[in-house]
């Protein structure tokens, strides 16, 4: 367990409370959140949690829908398109940008005689 120094002046008037009940009950509670059992029921909890949250989505994008609304999905879907296209265009400009450097006549090395002042 790791005790934490505060300055006694800086401690707010429950902190002796929180100690008291931290003494009491903080090795049991400990004991528990590390059981087998805690973490199955923490797991089941996640489950039926998106659960939940799957079919809240799944009814509000019907709602939206009738509204002729756009709902998460649909967003969550654009996005993914627009990002795909934004890859391909990128693409498409390295490519013309190496295809002009490869096509593009080299320069030559050689001066040009100076023109003459007459």
């Amino acid at each position: 367990m790791v005790r934490v120094a505060v300055a006694r002046r800086d401690r707010p008037p429950w902190w002796p409370l929180f100690i008291a009940a931290e003494r009491a009950i903080g090795s049991r509670l400990e004991e528990a959140t590390q059981s087998e059992e805690f973490a199955r029921t923490v797991t089941r909890l996640a489950a039926v949690q998106e659960a939940v949250r799957a079919a809240y989505y799944r009814a509000t994008a019907d709602q939206l829908h009738r509204a002729n609304l756009p709902a998460w999905s649909d967003i969550r879907r654009l996005n993914a398109q627009l990002a795909q296209l934004e890859r391909k265009v990128a693409d498409l400009a390295d490519r013309l940008d190496r295809q002009s450097r490869a096509t593009a006549k080299p320069r030559s090395s050689r001066r040009r005689p100076p023109a003459s002042g007459r």
